[in-house]
């Protein structure tokens, strides 16, 4: 009996769950084809095709073991036997020498595609190219990427329901939570290093051009407490007949916003007067 394809060829276009996703979330069906872009097909990492690919590699193992085998037997043979069978019409040494190392070859390939997929735990790896794939898409759409979970079991944020709407699309049974709850975190760090090299270089930008220190000429601020809460008033020196400016801590959390703050309503009250 002749064993199945192990990457069979779509009998459609494949592009059914990818279409699926896009009208679910309302965006165009590129956009999901380049979120999943370099991922793999989900199909091709279920535990069942992933023991078909383990099962096809140990059948060419056995094979190329015959082949070996056979090839060192007709070693031992004489020249003119090996003659007699290559007239015959039978392989010789060489094909039989390259037929073997070409199914030990193909056996380690498919070993070392399989053995990189984690299936740590009984974890289905098309699970989690399917949640990655909807990482990357809400990342492309701007949308919140968060796990959650309802009173009920299902998924309470917009991003675990389209995890859970794509599994199906692709037609993978699998529990939605783990798969989501790794994407998620994987997005959460991934915003934490962008927000820490953001930090940096602002730090880097303010060290090489420091701020200049704001001009308070003619500008007067006193700190007082009003019914039990910090209030800033700012005045004109050289126009007291000016109602001063009176700002609530809560507005300018530090010194400096005090002093830029200030200087702003200055500026303004004295373009009105010019």
């Amino acid at each position: 009996m002749m064993g199945q394809p192990i990457f069979p060829t779509p009998l459609d276009d494949g592009c059914a769950p990818y279409r699926a996703i896009a009208k679910h979330l309302g965006c165009e069906e590129d956009l999901v084809h380049r979120a999943f872009a370099g991922l793999g097909s989900p199909e091709w990492e279920l535990p069942t095709h992933l023991d078909q690919v383990n099962a096809t590699s140990h059948a060419l193992n056995e094979a190329a073991r015959h082949a070996e085998n056979l090839w060192n037997s007709l070693r031992r043979i004489s020249h003119d036997e090996r003659e007699a069978l290559t007239i015959a019409g039978t392989p010789t040494l060489q094909q039989i020498e390259f037929l073997r190392d070409t199914l030990a070859g193909n056996a380690s390939d498919l070993k070392i595609w399989a053995k990189r997929r984690n299936r740590n735990g009984g974890r289905n790896p098309a699970s989690y190219i399917v949640s990655e794939g909807m990482r990357r898409l809400f990342r492309r759409t701007r949308k919140t990427i968060t796990f959650g979970n309802s009173f009920d079991g299902g998924p309470s944020t917009e991003f675990g329901r389209a995890v859970e709407f794509a599994l199906g699309a692709f037609g993978i049974r699998a529990d939605w939570r783990r798969p989501t709850q790794d994407a998620a975190e994987h997005q959460s760090r991934i915003s934490g290093r962008l927000f820490g090299w953001k930090r940096r270089k602002e730090l880097a930008e303010r060290k090489a051009s420091p701020p200049t220190a704001t001009d308070l000429t003619g500008i007067k601020i006193v700190a007082e407490t009003e019914n039990g809460k910090r209030v800033y008033v700012v005045s004109l020196t050289q126009h007291p007949d000016i109602p001063p400016l009176r700002v609530q801590q809560r507005n300018v959390p530090n010194g400096r916003d005090v002093t830029e703050y200030a200087q702003q309503w200055a500026t303004s009250v004295r373009a009105a007067l010019a």
